[in-house]
């Protein structure tokens, strides 16, 4: 005895194919530090951006709704509501240009728009029934959505990675600032006699540098210094620049050998709200710029350089180095740029200390 198979296929019609798939606003940061507002919108089936363009526009809605048929006046309203999308309302709201950005092909699924709207705003947009996409389908009805326009991230960066200044320079460190009004600035100067604390109770990563213990900390170390200074907001979605004299710090220094050294530096804004925003660095302030060659049979040299003028330093000094397993290593220069030092075996991170 036969038995059938059956199925069903549901062949896609030119009205009943396309739709829209996702409409998605996002903000984001382009070569010049500075955030766009951008509008992606993806469908099933592509289409080129003049048809689109075409039968596409957003509005910027008021901030308060009108008084409506059946509804009260609302102030500060928050738009959600399709059915509220009337002639009066769209009156009162302006029309927002869209910059399209462009495609590799001249038909695509997923097509993106810039545009400028205040933040914190609502939207509504409208993409139009009829709208022609490739192979001859077409938009059958409206696709309609109401969406807020996301806030500008607020910004407090130091830009430097690094963590050198240099005396013989300007010794300031740029700052990037973006919806910050006032920047508090923290000087934490680490006193000469507790550098090897800084070394044995921490990470070890100037990078990102932690201490090991939550009893033991930066204020162990430091003398502490704190300014407090304000920024111009000219537009929200741009980075402002701002520089930090660090030499005006060094000079209350009395003795100038002291002016040298390592710094904690952090810059910090806290809002209405209590959200902190800020960065933080290990900044060490030297004239002195070392490079370290290790030879084939473990043995290192140490080659000191003028950052000033790129030349060899020259100058006495005899320094302890550090300590491994009770032993003293001594590094001595007697005004040379190199300085040569024995075998170096270290078995435990926390073994050296500097002396």
């Amino acid at each position: 005895m036969k038995t059938g198979v059956s199925g069903k296929v549901t062949v896609p019609g030119p009205s009943s194919y396309v739709r829209v798939l996702s409409a998605d606003h996002s903000l984001v940061l382009n070569e010049n530090q500075e955030y766009e507002q951008v509008f992606v919108l993806s469908t099933r089936g592509t289409i080129s951006m003049k048809e689109l363009l075409s039968h596409l526009e957003i509005w910027l809605l008021p901030v308060d709704r009108p008084e409506l048929p059946g509804l009260r006046e609302s102030k500060n309203h928050h738009w959600g509501a399709l059915e509220e999308m009337v002639p009066r309302v769209l009156q009162l709201g302006e029309s927002v240009e869209l910059d399209s950005i462009p495609n590799e092909t001249e038909y695509a699924d997923i097509n993106s728009f810039r545009f400028d709207a205040p933040q914190g705003r609502y939207l509504y947009l409208k993409f139009a029934a009829g709208a022609r996409f490739y192979g001859d389908y077409f938009l059958s009805k409206d696709f309609e959505t109401i969406f807020r326009v996301d806030n500008y991230p607020r910004e407090l960066n130091i830009l430097s990675e690094g963590s050198l200044l240099s005396m013989s320079g300007d010794k300031k460190i740029s700052i990037l600032t973006r919806g910050i009004s006032s920047v508090n600035y923290r000087i934490g100067r680490i006193r000469p006699d507790d550098i090897n604390h800084l070394i044995s109770q921490s990470n070890g990563n100037l990078a990102n540098l932690r201490f090991d213990d939550y009893r033991f900390g930066e204020y162990n170390i430091t003398e502490q210094y704190y300014d407090q200074g304000k920024t111009a907001i000219s537009d929200p979605a741009e980075a402002e620049y701002i520089f930090f004299d660090f030499s005006r710090y060094l000079h209350t220094i009395a003795a100038s050998n002291l002016r040298y050294g390592l710094f904690f530096f952090e810059v910090s804004h806290q809002n209405n709200e209590n959200r902190y925003y800020g960065d933080k660095r290990l900044i060490m302030v030297t004239d002195l710029g070392v490079y370290v060659k290790t030879a084939a049979d473990g043995s290192r040299d140490m080659f000191i350089q003028s950052l000033a003028t790129g030349a060899p330093e020259e100058r006495e000094q005899t320094r302890r180095l550090h300590r491994v397993s009770g032993r003293r290593y001594v590094l001595s220069t007697l005004r040379r740029s190199r300085a040569p030092f024995g075998l170096l075996r270290i078995r435990s991170r926390r073994n050296p200390r500097c002396n």
